[in-house]
């Protein structure tokens, strides 16, 4: 009798439980604003990206005739990562009190998914929120601690863009803009441009100067802060300059691998361009604009069309379309552990 007591509590209790845990989930996607239809066509679109794209860039006819440095390959695979190192870095030093660097790293590459998901880096923001109130902060400390390192960082790559700018000029070679590129390839690119700064302003212009006021007097308040504690403000900053360093070598890496020749002032600018445009269309990803400044960037320091393509579409794999599934067992192990 008490086995079979005992039997029926066990099997009732498995569906309280997988029905808890599915709940869980289904609260945890929404809280992060990723919906069934999202995480589809992220999916839909990483599977074409990998598969279609790939192939019709000529990737696998361009190793057939061509032999890539396979070593430098495997090291942008793994100096990519370095990005999420700085994120982790910012966001610690931003904090009080002091989160623990490898479950901050986690968290980072965890977010890697809500990038891919969630137009703007809402779903990220999210997700750093709650992982910093699971760290005993209130909501407007952890509101504050993430303003603080999106502030410092945004305003050090700033900096960091506009010093490499000056120091690439020189490297920008325009006749190799009009003799490396067909110029139907130009076209598209343009088009492509334009469209993405179309729709953006669309979207964005009825509130964009309310946001601008609002980020400019939160930013003077984060500001006070770094002057009255300057070594936690060179923390964030250091922070922010890991993730550039790491993205300028991957794509550096990358370029050695073709046995093109990286000109690194202007391969910085390419690649913190190329990631505003992902913050700033107003797609997930922002998918086209990116590979199009990337590929345009690459063909402006020399590079040869064919080389640029093949270059830009796999920086954005390594540094973009791929971490999503690291970051997915992250997120998971983030999830199962009662951190987010």
């Amino acid at each position: 009798m008490t086995d079979q007591s005992h039997g029926n509590t066990t099997s009732k209790s498995k569906p309280k439980i997988g029905k808890r845990t599915y709940n869980e989930v289904q609260k945890l996607l929404k809280h992060l604003k990723v919906t069934g239809w999202t995480f589809g066509i992220g999916l839909i679109t990483l599977i074409i990206l990998v598969i279609v794209v790939l192939w019709y860039t000529g990737l696998p006819a361009y190793l057939k005739d061509h032999t890539p440095n396979w070593w430098c390959f495997a090291l942008a695979a793994i100096v990519g990562y370095g990005q999420y190192v700085g994120y982790a870095i910012s966001l610690k030093a931003s904090s009080q009190p002091k989160l623990p660097f490898f479950r901050t790293f986690e968290l980072e590459v965890a977010e890697a998914v809500t990038y891919t998901y969630t137009p703007e880096s809402l779903g990220s923001f999210a997700l750093t929120i709650r992982f910093l109130m699971k760290k005993k902060l209130t909501s407007a400390q952890a509101t504050a601690a993430s303003g603080l390192s999106s502030t410092i960082t945004t305003i050090v790559g700033a900096v960091i863009l506009a010093i490499a700018t000056v120091l690439a000029a020189a490297t920008i070679n325009a006749n190799d803009l009009k003799k490396e590129t067909p110029s139907s390839t130009w076209e598209v690119v343009l088009g492509v441009i334009v469209v993405a700064a179309a729709v953006t302003i669309m979207i964005k212009a009825p509130t964009l100067r309310q946001k601008v006021e609002a980020w400019l007097k939160q930013s003077w308040v984060y500001l006070l802060q770094v002057v009255r504690q300057p070594q936690r403000g060179l923390q964030i900053a250091a922070g922010e300059c890991v993730t550039v360093l790491a993205q300028t070598a991957c794509l550096t890496l990358v370029l050695l691998s073709l046995h093109a020749t990286p000109k690194i002032a202007a391969v910085l600018v390419i690649t913190q361009i190329a990631g505003l445009a992902t913050s700033l269309v107003p797609i997930p990803g922002g998918l086209g604009a990116p590979e199009a400044i990337l590929i345009a960037g690459l063909n402006a320091i020399g590079v040869h069309h064919a080389e640029a393509i093949i270059c830009a579409v796999t920086y954005r794999m390594l540094i973009y379309w791929l971490p999503p599934l690291p970051g997915a067992i992250c997120l998971f192990n983030l999830y199962r552990k009662d951190l987010i």
